[in-house]
């Protein structure tokens, strides 16, 4: 029995079933996440590992070439390229296609752990992640500028309070990122001349700071009736306790041998915007999020700040907003869709003259749309460009074999044919023309999924 057979001879069941499509695709219209491009997990993971007032000859020598070793066994890697610069050296593994990146990253872990005893002591945090700069979270959904004639690059700490911190309380948001302003920290500038001018080695200034400023826990005092835990609190809290830190028993200080400064780490990069300088903003969006929603509370929130008085005078220019793009798509796919259907009912009621299958062509463009997001949701996708331009293609296929169809019917009932039997014999005369011609775009596509 052929489906038009089965549709026509269980009516009841054939339009419980197409009830059911309709009402699971509407709910999934409204729940689907919308998005820019869909998620790719690349097969490829990036081992970063800091290590500050290097070079890259100490980086490649000392940490890249042990950690090169020890990955190489790591199992289905095919390719390794590493980068060494200064402060950091990074390291790419690339797998196949379809390889299982959570355990791979799970043996580059441990493949890292085993050798990190053997690395010099000034490393940072290791970082194992699937971006260039594992820093970093998902694909930006929103880059702009910050711009003011006051001199931003001191105002980290403002930045951070009245923008970072409320546009990363947004639900969705994942990460803010700011570029071209960094928090203070304490920079120790040693002079040379006054190190050789009181015997003092560079090595030895490094080792007392480093055991002068840091907390440990020494474990815990057991009393008959009472536990205390017991830990050393030596962290520097001031600037005035780091330039009055002892170096040696005659009493020579570090402001003696170096100027100690609190204050931000000068810019090797600018932004201008306006003529004025610019801090660069970088909001990246949760994986499971809507991009289009999350757009949409970021600009809501920027335009709340502008009546902040602390925040008087700064620009906030939003040049790349991925929910705008989103919606210009979901226009051209709503025009086409309507400019289709209107198309197809003009041509169809010029030559069959008949407003019942005219209707039922044209409702076919809506009803696919509907049940294609009702099974883009139900497998955990998303509606992006992609996916937005392959529902594009498949209406005008769709609206091709409708025709071819509805033709072939409307000619049995021209010769007398009742409605059932012209419906049966109609469409099992083309069902194999149709599917042929849909195969032949559907193999064009084929070897993408490959």
């Amino acid at each position: 029995m052929t489906l038009p057979e089965l549709a026509i001879k269980r009516p009841v069941t054939t339009l419980m079933i197409l009830v059911s499509l309709v009402v699971l695709g509407l709910v999934a219209m409204i729940r689907l996440p919308l998005g820019f491009l869909p998620e790719m997990d690349e097969p490829q993971l990036f081992v970063r590992v800091p290590f500050p007032n290097s070079s890259p000859e100490q980086v490649e020598r000392m940490i890249v070439r042990p950690l090169e070793e020890s990955l190489a066994t790591v199992q289905g890697l095919r390719e390794m390229w590493s980068q060494c610069d200064r402060d950091f050296g990074i390291i790419r593994m690339e797998f196949a296609f379809g390889h299982n990146m959570k355990m791979a990253r799970i043996e580059a872990r441990e493949r890292v752990d085993r050798i990190k005893n053997d690395l010099p002591d000034g490393i940072g945090d290791i970082s194992i992640g699937s971006n260039w700069d594992t820093r970093e979270a998902d694909e930006p959904v929103l880059e702009g500028r910050l711009s003011s004639r006051r001199n931003l690059s001191e105002s980290y700490d403002l930045l951070d309070r009245k923008i970072v911190r409320p546009l990363e309380r947004i639900p969705g948001v994942a990460q803010v990122r700011l570029d071209g302003v960094n928090p203070k920290e304490v920079r120790i500038n040693l002079r040379m001349d006054d190190l050789e001018a009181h015997n003092m080695d560079v090595r030895t200034v490094r080792a007392v700071l480093g055991g002068a400023n840091f907390d440990q826990s020494l474990g815990t005092i057991i009393e008959p009736h009472q536990q205390f835990a017991v830990r050393t609190v030596g962290a520097f809290k001031e600037v005035s306790e780091i330039e009055n830190l002892v170096l040696r028993a005659d009493g020579l200080k570090l402001k003696d041998v170096a100027d100690v400064r609190y204050e931000e780490p000068p810019l090797e990069y600018g932004r201008h915007l306006d003529g004025d300088f610019a801090i660069g903003v970088t909001v990246s969006k949760e994986s499971s999020a809507n991009a289009v929603a999350v757009c949409d509370a970021v600009q809501q929130r920027v335009a709340d700040m502008n009546s902040d008085p602390d925040l008087e005078g700064v620009n906030f220019l939003i040049w790349e907003n991925q929910g705008k793009e989103i919606r210009k798509t979901l226009k051209d796919l709503m025009f086409t869709g309507i400019f289709g259907a209107v198309l197809a009912a003009i041509v169809l009621f010029g030559f069959l003259r008949r407003v019942s299958m005219t209707t039922v062509s044209v409702l076919c463009i809506p009803f696919s749309i509907i049940v294609a997001c009702g099974i883009i949701w139900a497998r955990g996708g998303s509606m992006n460009t992609i996916t937005l331009l392959g529902l594009i293609v498949g209406i005008g296929m769709l609206v091709d074999n409708a025709v071819v169809v509805m033709e072939n019917i409307f000619r049995y009932q021209e010769e007398g044919m009742d409605r059932v039997k012209a419906a049966k014999v109609g469409s099992a005369e083309v069902a194999t023309a149709v599917t042929a011609a849909t195969l032949t775009s559907v193999i064009v596509f084929l070897p993408m999924i490959f």
